[in-house]
C-alpha cells in the first residue's frame, strides 16, 4: 500500500480488504448506471461496453480474472505473448464498439475533424510504435 493510501486509511479509519473495496466500487458503478438509465430510459445499453473494457484494461487481463474465480484457461498466459482468450476478448469488444458506431451512423471523418488533439495523440502513438 502506498503512503497516500495508508495515510487516507489512517485518517478515515477504514481498513478494507482489496476484494471488499473492489466489490463496493463495482456495486457503486452498477448502482449509478442503473439510476441513470431509470432517469433517462432511452439511454443505450452500449454504455456498458466502455465500462467493461476500462475495468479489465486497467486491472488484470481477462484470463487472470477467470483464474481468480476458479476458471483456469488453457493457452500461454504471459505479459510478453498474451493469451488467445485475452486477444479474442479485445477483438470482441472492438467489434462490438464498431457495431454500435455503425448502428448510430457515426461519421468517422467528422469525428476526426472535430477532435484534432485526439488525432494528434493517435498519430504520436502510431509514430512511437513504428
Amino acid at each position: 500500500m502506498n503512503l497516500v493510501a495508508s495515510h487516507i486509511a489512517s485518517l478515515t479509519g477504514l481498513h478494507l480488504p482489496p476484494s471488499l473495496g473492489l466489490f463496493l466500487t463495482l456495486t457503486l458503478i452498477v448502482f449509478l448506471f442503473r439510476r441513470h438509465i431509470r432517469e433517462k430510459p432511452n439511454v443505450s445499453g452500449a454504455l456498458w461496453l466502455p465500462l467493461v473494457w476500462l475495468l479489465l484494461g486497467c486491472s488484470r487481463p481477462l484470463t487472470a480474472w477467470l483464474n481468480i474465480f476458479g476458471l483456469p484457461m488453457g493457452g500461454r498466459v504471459s505479459s510478453e505473448e498474451g493469451s488467445p482468450v485475452d486477444a479474442f476478448f479485445i477483438y470482441a469488444m472492438a467489434t462490438a464498439g464498431l457495431f454500435v458506431l455503425n448502428t448510430r451512423q457515426v461519421s468517422l471523418s467528422e469525428v476526426l475533424q472535430r477532435n484534432g488533439w485526439i488525432v494528434a495523440f493517435i498519430a504520436y502513438c502510431f509514430i512511437s510504435v513504428v
